[in-house]
């Protein structure tokens, strides 16, 4: 399996002992304050969602991926924005829009994966973590586009190897 790590934080800044954290946006909430010296735009921000999102349908369309499956769900309002349950199966389109429901801090949030072939989790921070059966990286880059990042050898700190998806085999060197 290979694992991206999909963020707007620039691994280079913390290679040099900064805190890439520090002084940005990490949340839809975020609009409208002042991060760096600079307003965060609603523009800005769904550049980067739009982003993020679009470098994940590539990726598991790549993979031959049409359809997630929904794993560790949680309903966070009493009308959330999709109705789910665990074990729903998903249409890729769908699945994508609820990533973006999620990276918002959103109604729901889930796990969503293909046993063995892809997976799709959207971790605190706006960071986003895709396993794919597919080795992807230079086209991941590509699709990620300017000011979004993809690192490799990252597996989602989400993933439950041993007792929920046993088919997702991680090799860490």
């Amino acid at each position: 399996m290979h694992c991206y790590h999909i963020s707007k934080y620039d691994p280079a800044r913390a290679e040099h002992g900064s805190d890439y954290l520090a002084e940005q946006w990490t949340s839809v909430s975020d609009v409208g304050k002042v991060f760096g010296g600079r307003v965060v735009s609603e523009e800005e921000y769904l550049r980067v969602e739009d982003a993020y999102l679009s470098c994940a349908r590539h990726l598991a369309e790549r993979a031959g991926v049409e359809s997630l499956l929904v794993r560790s769900l949680e309903v966070r309002a009493d009308e959330p924005a999709f109705d789910l349950h665990d074990g729903a199966e998903l249409p890729l389109r769908t699945a994508i829009e609820v990533c973006r429901e999620m990276l918002r801090e959103g109604t729901v949030w889930c796990r969503l994966h293909r046993p063995g072939v892809f997976y799709l989790h959207v971790g605190y921070d706006y960071h986003l973590y895709v396993g794919t059966s597919v080795e992807s990286l230079d086209a991941a880059r590509r699709w990620a586009g300017d000011g979004v990042f993809v690192e490799a050898e990252w597996p989602s700190p989400y993933l439950d190897v041993e007792s929920e998806e046993p088919d997702f085999v991680i090799d860490v060197p």
